[in-house]
Parts: C-alpha cells; sequence; structure tokens
C-alpha cells in the first residue's frame, strides 16, 4: 500500500471525510474519497479504503454503500442525532432568553459539527427571534454549574446580587455584601432561571435570579433548611401571573420612577431609551401589543409608573381602573336574603348567576383565552362586512371553505365551524334580525340567536365563549335594546343550565356599546 506522510492520520481523515461530506441525501463515491484522502496529504488504494470503512464502524460510524449506476455511493447512517432533533435544540438555544447572544453562536457552532456541512447549513438557518432580549451576564453558565455542584456537595454558595440602575449599569444590591443561602433547586419561570434556596438569617425561604448573581463560591458550611423544603412544591412556588397575549401593536410612552430601571431593563433590553424626565422618573416608548395583562402589568407597578400616551391606551387604562373598580365593588343589600356580589357575576331574579359574564372593550378576532367566538353572521355564511368579515379574513380561507359546506343558516339558528388561524378552538356562526321598527319579532329571533348559540356550545362541550354585539351594525338594531336582550337571554340560558358555562364575555368594539353592555349587567 502506498504510504504518505500522513498516513498515520488515514483513519481519522477518512472519518472526517464522510461525517462532513455525506448524510443521508449526500453521497460520495470511491474516488471521490480518494481524492479528498489526496488533499490531506494522504494516498490509498481501493482495497485499503474499504476495509478502513468497515473499521469505522468500531468507533461508532456506519456507513453504508449503495450502487447507483456503475459505481457505488457512500454516506453515513444513524448518527447520534438525528436533523430534527438538532432542529429542537437549536430553537431552544436561539428562543432561550437567559443564553447570551455569544454563547448562543458558540452552541449553535458546536451542534453543527454533528451533522454534515450541508444539513450545518439547514441548522444555520433553522431559527429567528425577533427583538429578542438576551441576558449580558456571560457568567451565568458556570453559576448554573457551581450551584448544581453546592447541591450535590449540601453545600451553601456565597455571591454577589446586582441591579440595573437608571444608567444602565450593574449595581451590587446592599452595598456589595455578601449573600449567604443554602441552595435547594433551581426554577425556570417566564424565561429565567431562579435559584431557590433558605436564607438561615432570615429564616426563610428565597429566590434570586441566577443571571443577576455574582462570584459566586462554595462555602464549607453545609446547607441548611431541609425541614423547609420537604413540604414545598417547587412547582407552584415559581408560579407567575403575568403571560403572553394578543393585542394590538402600538407604540406607548411610560413615565417611569428611576427606581424601576432595572425593571424596565429586564423587560424591554438594554437598548431601550430611557430619557429624563425630572430628578426622580424618566420616559421610554416602548412598542408593545396592548392587552389586558399589559395594562394589569403596569397597574402592578403602582405609582412608580404611568402610561401617557397614546391617548387611547390612556383611556383604555382608565377604563380597566373603572372596571376594577366596579368589580371589587361590594354591594350590601339589608335583608334576610342579602347577596354580596361584584359587577361582572351577575344577579338574576335573586339567584347569583353560575357563570361569570365579562364585559370588555376589544377585537373579538383577538380573543385567545375562551374557547369559542361568535360569528355574527349573514344567512348565506359565506363572510360580509363587520365582524363577519373580520372572522374570515382572520381565519383564513378555510373557514369560508367549511362555511359552505353548511348551506347557510336560518335567522336566530346557530351553527359551528373549527377556527383555523384563529386563537380560540372554534366559531360559532349565528344570524341576528334586520331591525324593522321592532313589530317583526326582531327581540325573539336575536334571543334565539344568542340561545342557540350557546346551546351549541353546552352541546360541544365548549365552557367559554364570547360574543359581538348581535345585529347593532349594519343590521340597525337599537343598541340599548339589543345589550337588554343578549344579557337577559345569557342569564335565563344559566339558570336553565347551571354550571354547563364557566365564562359569558360580549366582546364590543366601542366605548358607547361597552357601557350600555355594562349598565344592562348592572340592571339584571
Amino acid at each position: 500500500m502506498p504510504k504518505g506522510t500522513n498516513q498515520k492520520f488515514k483513519l481519522y481523515r477518512l472519518a472526517q471525510i464522510m461525517l462532513d461530506r455525506t448524510d443521508d441525501e449526500h453521497y460520495i463515491t470511491m474516488p471521490e474519497i480518494m481524492e479528498a484522502l489526496d488533499q490531506y496529504g494522504i494516498s490509498a488504494e481501493r482495497r485499503s479504503i474499504y476495509s478502513d470503512l468497515r473499521d469505522l464502524e468500531l468507533l461508532g460510524i456506519e456507513v453504508e454503500g449503495e450502487p447507483i449506476g456503475n459505481r457505488y455511493h457512500y454516506h453515513v447512517v444513524n448518527r447520534p442525532f438525528e436533523l430534527p432533533e438538532l432542529k429542537l435544540l437549536v430553537d431552544a438555544i436561539q428562543s432561550s432568553k437567559f443564553i447570551t447572544e455569544r454563547k448562543t453562536n458558540d452552541l449553535i457552532r458546536k451542534l453543527e459539527k454533528l451533522v454534515s456541512k450541508y444539513d450545518a447549513m439547514k441548522l444555520q438557518r433553522q431559527v429567528y427571534v425577533s427583538g429578542r432580549i438576551k441576558t449580558m451576564n456571560e457568567s451565568i453558565y458556570y453559576t448554573v454549574d457551581a450551584i448544581h455542584n453546592a447541591i450535590s456537595e449540601n453545600r451553601k454558595i456565597r455571591f454577589q446580587y446586582f441591579q440595573w440602575n437608571v444608567k444602565k449599569e450593574m449595581e451590587l444590591r446592599h452595598g456589595g455584601a455578601w449573600y449567604h443561602i443554602s441552595p435547594w433547586g433551581l426554577s425556570w419561570e417566564n424565561e429565567n432561571y431562579y435559584l431557590v434556596g433558605y436564607d438561615s438569617a432570615e429564616e426563610k425561604i428565597k429566590h434570586y435570579r441566577v443571571d443577576k448573581m455574582l462570584h459566586i463560591q462554595m462555602s464549607d458550611e453545609a446547607r441548611e433548611g431541609k425541614e423547609h423544603f420537604k413540604k414545598l412544591d417547587m412547582a407552584e412556588y415559581a408560579k407567575k401571573s403575568f403571560g403572553m397575549f394578543g393585542g394590538k401593536e402600538q407604540k406607548v410612552k411610560l413615565l417611569v420612577a428611576n427606581t424601576l430601571a432595572g425593571v424596565i431593563i429586564d423587560r424591554f433590553g438594554k437598548n431601550v431609551m430611557m430619557i429624563p424626565a425630572d430628578e426622580e422618573h424618566f420616559t421610554v416608548n416602548v412598542d408593545v401589543r396592548v392587552s389586558r395583562q399589559f395594562l394589569g402589568w403596569v397597574f402592578s407597578l403602582g405609582e412608580g409608573i404611568k402610561i401617557v400616551s397614546p391617548d387611547e391606551v390612556v383611556e383604555q387604562m382608565k377604563m380597566e381602573t373603572e372596571r376594577l373598580r366596579k368589580q371589587y365593588e361590594i354591594l350590601a343589600i339589608s335583608s334576610e336574603n342579602d347577596l354580596v356580589c361584584s359587577e361582572n357575576y351577575g344577579i338574576s331574579r335573586g339567584a347569583i348567576m353560575t357563570l361569570r359574564l365579562e364585559t370588555v372593550l376589544g377585537d373579538i378576532t383577538k380573543a385567545d383565552d375562551v374557547e369559542a367566538i361568535v360569528n355574527a353572521a349573514n344567512n348565506s355564511l359565506l363572510g360580509g362586512g363587520g365582524v363577519d368579515g373580520a372572522i374570515h379574513r382572520a381565519a383564513g380561507p378555510q373557514l369560508l371553505q367549511q362555511c359552505r359546506t353548511l348551506h347557510g343558516c336560518e335567522t336566530g339558528e346557530a351553527k359551528i365551524t373549527g377556527a383555523y388561524n384563529l386563537p380560540c378552538k372554534y366559531v360559532i356562526h349565528t344570524v341576528g334580525p334586520v331591525w324593522r321598527g321592532g313589530t317583526f319579532g326582531e327581540a325573539d329571533l336575536l334571543a334565539n340567536a344568542y340561545r342557540n348559540s350557546l346551546q351549541v356550545a353546552v352541546d360541544h362541550g365548549i365552557r367559554s365563549i364570547a360574543f359581538p354585539s348581535i345585529s347593532t351594525g349594519v343590521y340597525g338594531y337599537p343598541v340599548e335594546l339589543a345589550a337588554k336582550v343578549a344579557v337577559q337571554t345569557v342569564a335565563e340560558f344559566d339558570k336553565e343550565h347551571p354550571g354547563q358555562l364557566n365564562v359569558v364575555r360580549f366582546v364590543l368594539f366601542d366605548g358607547n356599546t361597552l357601557r350600555v353592555y355594562e349598565e344592562a349587567v348592572r340592571r339584571l
């Protein structure tokens, strides 16, 4: 067998060639293998390469040869990771907030070495996460490792803890004092790692953001607090209330107290522009999807933050504040049969409803926390204007295709379809009456539209449903009369079917309609 200067690396280079240049879709021929080895200064005969390919199996590299035309084509099969599995890992790495941008790129480059150069290209462009705010603490990986080591060795840890100040600088908390904590677990919540441990000095369980821990050291002292963690449900402890919900995307200006600078940076990233307003406040302009959850986040920060603009969002905040005030306003009826309730729990003829009746301002096509929404359709069920057109546009063409199979719908009746691209599961289509002065049975037909929609929901096991204001658009039904029919019909249905539904929500398009429905609920 001919010898080259690098002959002793022959098997290693052959493995490298096969792993890098072949996969399930890309093959290499014997002449191409010989040419590739020659580029490394290694000469080889066919017979020796056949033997070497068999030897690769001892290294865990299985090579398969397939006859194509008058030649055999070789490729690696059964790699440790399949391409879809690696894509999943890349997705997780790129989507993880706690992994820095630099470490993200390093990890993906390492994963690319597990596949051919062709599949590596697919990994490189697998995921793009728009506007992903990554952590800025490069030491987090070593911190996590140190915590795991301390837990396995039953030792306490010492570390310093920082926060961001208004100048976007790391600021050690408590004047740089060292925290001395017994680590008992790591929790992943809201895209962040948290250390959950026992503080012996205060005799209580505490949690710390891992990416804000600095200079972690393992102590010589044994861990304490075991008796507390025997009774602790870690998952329950880690629960947070802030979730991901849709809404209209808007640029919102906030007036924020300097003490909340770290909160703003954590939420919107270090690149957010914070403009001084006075000695104690700054303003920020942030792009957000305005939802009840966003307003709740602002509300939770108390007097330290205020929405300045746009006026539309300021008005939404005022309405949400008023809604909350009314929701928790206690109405005491001084009698033997006293009832105590909040506005959103309607009272019908002395009986408390078993469902929650809600009135909100918003876009019904964005309702993502109910199982079904109701479409105020026309008799053809093939789409139209107003709510009907908006639902069809949001759901996509598949909704129209299914509606064609329903062959229309009579006024006051209801039919159900899938929701397709909408965030809910189902769309219930009903046809309300055209207002003709009120002497042609419009009230009965409107009540039937609501009642039959609710019945369809119950028949399909649906427990939460959102309605628009049916017939009050181009069909001309007066809002005050329509709201009374809608709310009373829901109350009567709940009385006849107690416990069948959890939530009925009226999603109203404008402030005037919302106020009318709120008044109708109050009058129940």
